[in-house]
């Protein structure tokens, strides 16, 4: 039996009367929003095996297991893209990442108030601004 990380079977997009829409296998970290259905398989065959009972003989669209990573090849993948621009976590994860961002930004201005290199960004900005486009 293969050692490394387990497999799951899990599904990556809601489907219609809480029936699963798009199962297929992954390690752990899962792609965001995905939720598991079984698992955890000591190797990929068996969490495969253990998707396609689950659907037998479907379709991408109605569940038949594969890779996750087949999902963001070529084209796909800016479908996926803009799709997780609407998921709730995707937009919490842009809110925090700026918010840390200016936070950083804030400390900063804190800290190099009254130094050198303080006085010598704020004598830049205005050279700065002629350089910059409005």
């Amino acid at each position: 039996m293969p050692r490394g990380p387990a497999w799951y079977v899990i599904t990556t997009a809601p489907g219609a009367h809480g029936v699963p829409g798009h199962v297929t296998v992954s390690q752990k970290p899962f792609p965001i929003g995905a939720k598991e259905i079984q698992g955890p398989f000591a190797t990929k065959a068996e969490a495969l095996k253990a998707a396609n009972a689950i659907f037998p003989g479907g379709t991408t669209g109605s569940g038949v297991a594969h890779q996750a990573g087949d999902d963001l090849a070529g084209i796909a993948a800016i479908g996926h893209f803009f799709a997780n621009l609407t998921d709730r976590q995707t937009v919490v994860r842009i809110a925090e990442v700026t918010l840390g961002m200016a936070l950083i930004v804030v400390g900063l201005a804190k800290l190099m108030e009254n130094t050198e290199a303080g006085k010598a960004l704020r004598s830049a900005i205005p050279a700065v601004a002629k350089i910059v486009p409005k």
